[in-house]
């Protein structure tokens, strides 16, 4: 028996387009699951300011880690610089209670930048600034599995 080309195609057994659905919707979501586990060291992380007490501020990233050797600006109610100075080692900067302090901020040779203004005050933000990094993602992660999985169901059900 001679080989043909329509023979040759219709003994190699390609995939039906719902399996190859499947197979890329399986595909996308290994992909997002490698590069997620992949972020380690290398996820964003946002400057936070904190009032330890009167005259003394820590500044620190939201994974807890501390920010020293940071710039600290500080500036009376009519933008004017009263003081500047580097946190230490322990991301503790500390500064003289008699000046008249309306805005602190703090930034470094990397981008990050944080400001801390009465109004700006931990019990003032959102309760989703407030959460870690991993908790906030983890939560977005689940939200958009739950829709995933109610399309699917939605979709079962309708046919």
């Amino acid at each position: 028996m001679k080989m043909s080309a329509e023979n040759l195609t219709a003994k190699v057994m390609l995939p039906n387009t719902a399996r190859s659905k499947k197979f890329l919707a399986l595909t996308v979501i290994l992909a997002a699951a490698v590069l997620l586990m992949m972020t380690g060291e290398a996820s964003a992380h946002r400057m936070m300011i904190e009032e330890i007490s009167e005259g003394k501020i820590e500044v620190g990233f939201d994974d807890g880690t501390v920010a020293e050797n940071v710039e600290v600006e500080l500036y009376d109610g009519e933008e004017n610089l009263v003081d500047e100075g580097v946190t230490d080692e322990e991301g503790i900067y500390e500064f003289d209670t008699a000046m008249e302090v309306e805005r602190i901020v703090a930034s470094d040779d990397m981008g990050h930048r944080a400001v801390l203004t009465p109004e700006s005050d931990q019990e003032n933000k959102n309760f989703l600034q407030v959460l870690p990094l991993w908790l906030r993602t983890s939560t977005g992660v689940g939200i958009l599995l739950l829709i995933a999985g109610a399309g699917k169901f939605y979709k079962a059900r309708k046919a």
